[in-house]
């Protein structure tokens, strides 16, 4: 009695299993002719004329080596950054302009920011003496930190393709 069981349980799933098998197979190709139609209507972006995107691409780019120059490789981003206003200063959409210019100028007013201050702290409280060391690291990891944070604002609103503009030093749109 038991193998004749066993045997009909077995027959069962593997009918239970056939069945689905046919279900799923039909929902998966109705979904995957549905991906194909919408993917087939969709225009390509990457076939886009430069620019065409209203500079968004420019814009993240600059944003994006701002960030580099911060955190990744510091100098090396600032001349590719430099080099990319330098470039497209003048030939630029207004929204990748407006990107260019507020993350060079605040490219260098955050090195000033940071080289000044710190050697004047040094030079004010002297090497030997440990509160300068604390001073110097707590001032260096918080506008560092704040640096880094307006940097990803700023990335987002790229990406984003709206306008941003530094708080305090970001330099003041021309009207």
């Amino acid at each position: 009695m038991r193998g004749l069981f066993s045997d009909r349980l077995r027959a069962d799933e593997s009918d239970v299993s056939v069945r689905i098998s046919h279900v799923t197979r039909a929902k998966l190709e109705r979904q995957l002719n549905r991906t194909c139609t919408v993917a087939s209507s969709n225009h390509d972006p990457n076939a886009l004329p430069p620019h065409a995107d209203g500079g968004q691409r420019l814009a993240v780019i600059a944003q994006a080596l701002y960030l580099c120059n911060l955190l990744v490789a510091p100098g090396l981003a600032f001349l590719a950054l430099l080099w990319l206003w330098f470039k497209h200063k003048d030939s630029a959409p207004p929204l990748a302009r407006q990107h260019l210019a507020q993350a060079t100028f605040v490219s260098v007013m955050g090195g000033i920011l940071i080289v000044c201050i710190t050697v004047g702290l040094i030079a004010m409280g002297g090497l030997h003496w440990p509160w300068t060391w604390v001073v110097v690291i707590t001032y260096f990891v918080c506008i560092h930190g704040v640096l880094v944070l307006m940097g990803m604002f700023a990335l987002a609103k790229a990406m984003a393709g709206q306008p941003w503009r530094y708080p305090l030093i970001g330099p003041r749109s021309r009207p």
